[in-house]
């Protein structure tokens, strides 16, 4: 008796074995194709960087943007050199500095540290406002509009100017500066 109970026993066992043995491969089987697609989404992740009060709908196809993106990203970039005070000149300009990629990075950053020592050295503040005529390019935006300087509260200067942002869509699909102009219209 004991025998036959040991041998249904046994038998029972190894059924348990095989069981678990294929929810076992199936289970890797699972885990394998989960790896592969895991790594497959991390190759075509996409960074996309939204400016504040984004007030049209904006797409992307693939990792080419809409010109509605690319239109808010440049005022947004153009607001950030253009519109400032002596207090948040400093905040202003290396947040748009970090819309710059490292290659460009030098070049910009020397001419708006030239910028911020005049502006606060004389105290100056600034506001750009635009008069809606945003041209968007392969590689630069064009933002026309009048720009507005004063020092301590009385205006000292009105001028109508045009600001182009250098710009390219990395493979990323980040938003990236390459520099900037500022032309007396």
């Amino acid at each position: 008796m004991k025998v036959k109970r040991y041998k249904e026993e046994w038998v029972n066992v190894i059924r348990q074995n095989v069981l678990f043995l294929f929810l076992l491969g199936i289970s890797s089987v699972v885990n394998v194709f989960l790896a592969f697609a895991l790594v497959n989404a991390l190759d075509k992740k996409l960074v996309v960087l939204l400016p504040p009060k984004l007030e049209t709908e904006v797409s992307f196809s693939g990792s080419k943007p809409s010109i509605a993106y690319i239109r808010s990203m440049g005022f947004y970039a153009t607001s950030l050199i253009a519109s400032y005070t002596p207090s948040t000149i400093k905040f202003q300009f290396d947040y748009f500095l970090s819309m710059v990629p490292s290659s460009y990075f030098h070049n910009v950053k020397k001419k708006l540290d030239e910028i911020r020592k005049e502006e606060v050295k004389y105290q100056v503040s600034q506001e750009f406002g635009t008069n809606g005529n945003i041209k968007v390019y392969e590689d630069r935006i064009e933002i026309e509009g009048v720009l507005r300087r004063y020092i301590s509260s009385k205006l000292i200067d009105t001028l109508p100017v045009r600001y182009i942002i250098y710009y390219r869509i990395s493979d990323i699909g980040k938003f990236e500066v390459l520099g900037y102009v500022v032309k007396k219209i």
